[in-house]
This record gives C-alpha cells, sequence and structure tokens, in this order.
C-alpha cells in the first residue's frame, strides 16, 4: 500500500474545500458532574447551551426592538452580534464555550433545517394564479430588473478594470457578487410585504408577481450554467447534458409524482378536517426526500422544498396542517438560530479600518442596488403609473439582505472580523 504524504494528501483537494478544523474525538452524552466531568465538554450538551442562550439573546432583543418597529429578523441578528466576537465573544472563557469546532458543524446543520422548511412554506403559501393576473408588467420588471443592474457591473468591470484586485477575478467574486445581488429572491420580498401588511394590496401582487418570475428564470439560468460548467471541467459534453436532464427528470418527479400521490393523500380526508398524523409524516418525508434528491443532482437543496411547495395545493387540509404543525418550530425555534448565526460570524469592531478591496466590493453593492432600483422603475414609467408607486415598486424589488447576507457570509474572502473558531482549530488549506 502507498503511504502518501499530507502534502500529496491536501493537493487533491480542489480550491473550493476552504480549510480542516482539527479537534479532539468527544463523547456525544455526559454522565453529569458528579462524576466530576464538564458537560460542556460533550457535544449534545454543548448544543442544548447553545441553542438555549441564542434564544434567550434572540428573544430579549426582538422584545426591546419590537418597541422600534424593527423587524423580527434583524433582532435575532442583532442578538447574534451581542454573542458574537463584538461584545461577549471577545472574552476566552465564553468563546471556548459558545464556539467550539465540534459542535459549530451541529448548528449550521440545525440552521440549514429551518430555512429548508422556511422555503417549503413559502412555497406552500405562493398563489401562482397572480402571475397571470399581473399581465405583462410583471415580466417586464423581473426582466429589466435583473438585467440593468448585470450591465452596470459589467460596465465598471471594464472601465475599472485597473483598480480590481486580481483575486476578485481569480476567485470569481464580481459574478458572485452579481448573481446574488442583482435577483429579486421572492421569499425575501414576501416577508418584508407581510411585516408591512402589504400583501394583499395592488403593488403588493405585483412586486411578487415580478419576484416568483425572477425565481423561474433564475433556476432556468442556474440549470444551464451548471450544466456548462460541468461540461467545462469535466471535458466532456456528455456530463453537461445528463446534467441537464437529471434536472428535468426531477422536475418531473415533482410535478406527476410528488403532487398526485399528495393530493391522493388529501383526497382521502374529511372536509373540514386536518391531515392525519401518518399523512403528514408521509409528505414531510416526501419534502425532505426532493431536498436529498436536490442535493443528489448537483442543484441547490433549498430549490426542491421551494417548488414542491409550489406546485402543491396549498389550501385546506394541506397547507393548514403543514402551518400548523410546522411554522411554529421552523420560524419560532430553529430560524432564530440562523439569523443568529449571520450576526454571530461578524466583527463590528473590525470596521475601524476599511480596506480599499472593501471599498471596491461596497461599491459594486451599490451600484448593483441602484441598477435594480430603476431597472424596476423603467416599467412603471412606460406603463404611466404614478411616481409614487414607480417608487414603491423599486423599493419592494431591492429588498435584499436576509437570506442573501446568509449567503454572503459564507465567501470566506469577505466574512466581516475573524472566525471565532479558528483559535481553536488547526487550518490545513
Amino acid at each position: 500500500m502507498a503511504i502518501v504524504t499530507p502534502q500529496e494528501f491536501y493537493a487533491n483537494f480542489t480550491s473550493e474545500v476552504k480549510s480542516i478544523f482539527c479537534y479532539d474525538a468527544v463523547q456525544t452524552t455526559s454522565p453529569g458532574i458528579w462524576l466530576v466531568d464538564n458537560p460542556l465538554m460533550f457535544s449534545f450538551p454543548l448544543l442544548l447551551f447553545q441553542l438555549t442562550l441564542i434564544f434567550l439573546f434572540t428573544r430579549i432583543t426582538q422584545s426591546i426592538l419590537s418597541h422600534l418597529s424593527i423587524p423580527i429578523h434583524i433582532s435575532q441578528i442583532i442578538g447574534g452580534i451581542i454573542l458574537g466576537p463584538s461584545c461577549l465573544g471577545r472574552y476566552r472563557p465564553f468563546e471556548n464555550i459558545m464556539y467550539s469546532p465540534v459542535s459549530w458543524e451541529q448548528l449550521n446543520v440545525i440552521s440549514f433545517l429551518a430555512i429548508f422548511l422556511f422555503y417549503f412554506l413559502a412555497g406552500l403559501k405562493t398563489d401562482l394564479s397572480m402571475i397571470p393576473k399581473a399581465g405583462k408588467k410583471a415580466f417586464a420588471i423581473a426582466i429589466t430588473g435583473d438585467i440593468l443592474p448585470s450591465i452596470f457591473v459589467v460596465l465598471i468591470d471594464y472601465f475599472c478594470k485597473s483598480i480590481i484586485p486580481t483575486r476578485f477575478r481569480e476567485k470569481s467574486i464580481i459574478l458572485r457578487t452579481m448573481y446574488l445581488w442583482s435577483g429579486t429572491s421572492y421569499i425575501v420580498v414576501s416577508c418584508v410585504l407581510a411585516n408591512l401588511n402589504l400583501l394583499t394590496s395592488k403593488l403588493g401582487r405585483l412586486a411578487m408577481s415580478a419576484s416568483i418570475i425572477t425565481e423561474f428564470t433564475n433556476l432556468f439560468a442556474r440549470v444551464v450554467m451548471s450544466s456548462y460548467m460541468l461540461a467545462t471541467k469535466s471535458h466532456s459534453i456528455a456530463m453537461g447534458v445528463t446534467s441537464t436532464v437529471a434536472y428535468l427528470a426531477f422536475m418531473v418527479f415533482l410535478v406527476f409524482v410528488a403532487r398526485p400521490l399528495t393530493i391522493l393523500a388529501i383526497k382521502r380526508t374529511p372536509e373540514g378536517r386536518m391531515l392525519n398524523d401518518a399523512c403528514f409524516i408521509g409528505v414531510l418525508v416526501l419534502v425532505m426526500g426532493c431536498g436529498f434528491i436536490g442535493e443528489l443532482i448537483g442543484s441547490r437543496a433549498l430549490a426542491a422544498p421551494f417548488f414542491l411547495g409550489l406546485i402543491l395545493p396549498g389550501g385546506a387540509p394541506l397547507g393548514v396542517t403543514m402551518v400548523e404543525k410546522l411554522e411554529r418550530m421552523a420560524e419560532g425555534v430553529f430560524l432564530p438560530v440562523l439569523m443568529a448565526l449571520v450576526g454571530i460570524r461578524m466583527d463590528v469592531t473590525s470596521l475601524k479600518i476599511v480596506s480599499m478591496d472593501l471599498k471596491i466590493l461596497i461599491l459594486f453593492l451599490i451600484m448593483v442596488v441602484v441598477g435594480k432600483f430603476f431597472g424596476a422603475m423603467l416599467p412603471c414609467f412606460y406603463c404611466k403609473m404614478p411616481i409614487r408607486d414607480c417608487l414603491a415598486v423599486g423599493l419592494m424589488m431591492i429588498s435584499k439582505g436576509i437570506f442573501e447576507a446568509v449567503t454572503a457570509c459564507k465567501l470566506q474572502d469577505f466574512k466581516i472580523g475573524k472566525n471565532t473558531m479558528s483559535r481553536q482549530g488547526k487550518e490545513a488549506h
């Protein structure tokens, strides 16, 4: 058997593998303090302690900031900032307990499960019949709102190429920034409009229709780009074609297998009653299975439950049962973990020194937001809508920053602040 050196072992990893954290093996549960054991040195008690702290701090910040009309998700992020390196995380004993690498991945899994269920419920609540009612105006807003910010980014990249750092191009930072911020997230728009009680308004329906159209177009573009990149990296056109066929087969499965099975369970439910436990668990397993298939074929795991929720009937009894049994757990217990992790990853004190790279990145973000704002307004002006309504639609379509911030935080080159786990684990690049 050939002996592989550490250098050869790590050379086989792609550039997408950022780091490996090394820590001592630990047990899951603790026998308790009576045997002179520290429960916080075991993975499960430590996880429970972290969840308790996150829940307490997010609830405290929410109860205080709700009087200032600050959205709940912003309050939860602020609670995470208090727990992060900006405040309590600066103390070594607290950091050793709160940010142990052994449990960090557990928090990530729980937060991802929260957004996984949240996306499914958001798709289930969506009424696709509003798209035809919105007419050509929603399609125009969706198209111009996506194209104009991309044009702005390309122009800035062309005229300012001399000052853009080389690593921006090597790591596709500009392209990823344009992709994350030029699109309109239906989830974010619907949450913002729900907080403002504008879901049923005429402008609210128009913005939601445009955002859901953008979601579909982004799905198509993502499939095409993923297949192209796969074919390029593998030097096999057949590999790219197979990837596209897998996406299409998955969509066929959702429409012609998953939906009929769910409707069959609905028909067996007496009118006026919720789904029984067997049907509820069956639908939940179907959602998780679709997420697994999405990951298997290279799609985003979040796209699968969202589009499954879109094609399922959202009224009684399915929609009522799922919202009643899942919403409080997903949004009340698990989702605060996701929002808090956004704040925990931040170190506000590091903003004292603003580097040139950060200034360039901020410039790109500003131009993307400005381009999207005017891109959403142009069709409204063309349709001779009142200026006030045009401004309102533009502001609705740039309501970014919650779930996009979660994704942006994972771009390690531009994390704000220090990685609180790096002190305890050895990084091997």
